[in-house]
């Protein structure tokens, strides 16, 4: 196999290639065995931009729609770092959409039996069979959709056993973030180390987006109160950098009310129990700190606040008003009715 030994002698892998091995798995000309060799010789050699954003344009051209590019944001990240965490991303799209912007939320559920995006998105109420023609028409409606992966990229199914028999992070996991099916102008990505930043932007630029890419040092993919925050942003083609500390957005009078217990549920379960207070506007202190910390990202990413900082305030004090609650249930009222 022509890619396989390419990658096996460490020779140049193009974007071309990965698009010819991914719709070639999907086609039937190769083997789950070629296919699950690739994708764990790419995962020991390292994935690079050009794989990354070959197997991005092979997504898009499996994709069940042609819509787009969308004037939305998208808050999917990567996941990856292999803790138990609430779902923070999808707590950010809600209020991001509740406090006034276009979101088209990405996601799948969790592979690894903790938490993904729809799990808790249909534990909410969000309908598991709503054909991506009538999340379209429900996105143009009210402005805000979760967009579940397998309904939009189908063809994708010729992978799944592979990768759950293989049992690792594969480049799909880094690609699906950058593959929203709307093709939203502007994203925040939350990635679980900084080595990725670099690569993830030029991505985003090459797609012709505005985003905004962080990881904490601790390896998460999300801002929280006890790590600092690496940034990489690009808007306009530009590329800028920024080093955030917790105490920069957030008052150090709060931050020492919190305790990694309040940001950190101790079970799944009390994860889900958490998600489902957010839309009660009943979130503790501390879920209720990391989601206007993410969000705060996305709303300066948009011109919607002067500084991160401000954007953090504008969230906390949105989330205290229940902001969040009233607008959710206008939701679900559409989506009973359509």
């Amino acid at each position: 196999m022509h890619l396989l030994r390419k990658i096996v002698n460490q020779d140049e892998v193009s974007s071309a290639d990965l698009a010819s091995f991914i719709e070639g798995v999907v086609g039937g000309q190769f083997s789950q065995v070629q296919a699950g060799a690739v994708l764990a010789a790419l995962a020991v050699r390292g994935i690079d931009e050009e794989v990354l954003f070959g197997v991005v344009q092979a997504l898009y051209r499996l994709c069940a729609i042609d819509y787009g590019p969308c004037d939305a944001i998208d808050t999917c990240g990567t996941g990856g770092s292999g803790k138990l965490k609430y779902n923070v991303s999808s707590a950010v799209a809600i209020a991001l959409w509740a406090m006034g912007n276009r979101v088209a939320k990405h996601g799948n559920r969790s592979a690894s039996g903790k938490l993904g995006s729809a799990d808790v998105f249909f534990l909410s109420g969000w309908p598991q069979d709503i054909s991506p023609e009538n999340c379209i028409s429900l996105f143009e409606g009210v402005g805000f959709g979760f967009l579940f992966a397998p309904f939009f990229f189908p063809p994708m199914k010729a992978f799944a056993q592979v990768r759950k028999e293989l049992g690792i992070r594969t480049v799909f996991n880094l690609a699906g973030p950058l593959a929203n099916p709307f093709k939203v102008k502007n994203q925040i990505i939350g990635v679980s180390s900084p080595a990725l930043l670099d690569m993830f932007v030029n991505v985003l630029r090459r797609l012709g987006r505005s985003g905004l890419v962080f990881s904490s040092e601790d390896g998460l993919d999300e801002f929280h109160p006890f790590s600092h925050l690496q940034v990489k942003v690009v808007k306009d083609g530009q590329v800028d950098s920024l080093d955030l500390s917790p105490e920069d957005v957030v008052d150090k009078k709060l931050l020492n009310k919190l305790h990694k217990r309040d940001c950190f549920p101790s079970s799944v379960e009390k994860a889900k129990e958490e998600f489902l207070a957010f839309l009660q506007g009943k979130e503790c202190l501390g879920f209720r700190v990391l989601v206007a910390m993410n969000a705060s990202l996305a709303l300066f990413l948009l011109g919607k606040a002067s500084s991160i900082r401000d954007g953090f305030l504008m969230t906390m004090e949105f989330l205290g008003d229940r902001g969040v609650e009233k607008r959710w249930k206008e939701l679900k009222r559409n989506l009973l009715s359509s």
